[in-house]
């Protein structure tokens, strides 16, 4: 898979550089993949992404509701990711590492 990865019950999205809505459809397929693997926890490692459209953050609170805001979490965000979760108020997703 290219955007997702599976260990144990986690299923890690490693966010595109660019998260263009055509990333969407490839993304929500592979995660459906991880949940039909017995995933129940999903963390967003936005390391490599630079830009986050509103697009994305709706991707993203949808995939929060199906898995409870308690097992989706939102990792390495920085520069405008950041900023755009933070101006959505969706700050409170971003573990500290």
């Amino acid at each position: 898979m290219e955007f997702v990865s599976i260990k144990n019950q986690v299923a890690t999205i490693i966010g595109p550089k660019h998260w263009v809505v055509t990333k969407n459809k490839l993304i929500d397929g592979e995660l459906n993949v991880a949940f039909q693997s017995g995933c129940t926890k999903v963390v967003v490692d936005l390391a490599e992404t630079v830009d986050l459209p509103s697009t994305a953050t709706g991707q993203l609170t949808k995939i929060r509701h199906q898995v409870k805001p308690e097992n989706f979490t939102v990792i390495n965000a920085h520069g405008r990711p950041l900023q755009n979760l933070k101006s959505s108020s969706l700050g409170s997703w971003i573990k500290s590492s």
